[in-house]
């Protein structure tokens, strides 16, 4: 059994990266099969690489919100409440970016090079 732990808008990382595998699978058809296959990695390094861009600004704009004030009545102090991305898997959605972008290039490349998973 596989659960997802998600608070506040963190649910799109899965939602964005599934969405740039289907565009890649688009770019693929469009462009050719022929580069996909001489580079067998390529298509992991694209989707990595533009789910992490689309997690990036779509987070950024979410956290960009302007915040709420509130005002404590004990000691008349002002706190201020931003816009929050939420997280998936305890890990805040702007992080998911980095992460997306980084283990798909490290799978392009590992693939491009031919790493058969020993070491």
């Amino acid at each position: 059994m596989f659960f997802i732990i998600w608070r506040g808008w963190g649910i799109i990382v899965p939602g964005l990266i599934f969405a740039a595998f289907v565009l890649e699978v688009m770019l693929e058809g469009v462009v050719g099969r022929q580069i996909f296959h001489t580079y067998r990695g390529l298509d992991a390094a694209v989707v990595g690489v533009t789910a992490g861009l689309a997690i990036w600004f779509i987070a950024r704009a979410i956290e960009n919100r302007p915040g709420r004030i509130f005002i404590d009545k004990a000691s008349g102090r002002e706190i201020k409440v931003g816009a929050n991305a939420g997280s998936l898997f305890f890990i805040p959605t702007r992080y998911w970016a980095f992460i997306t972008a980084g283990l798909g290039l490290a799978a392009g490349v590992a693939l491009i090079s031919g790493w058969n998973g020993r070491f």
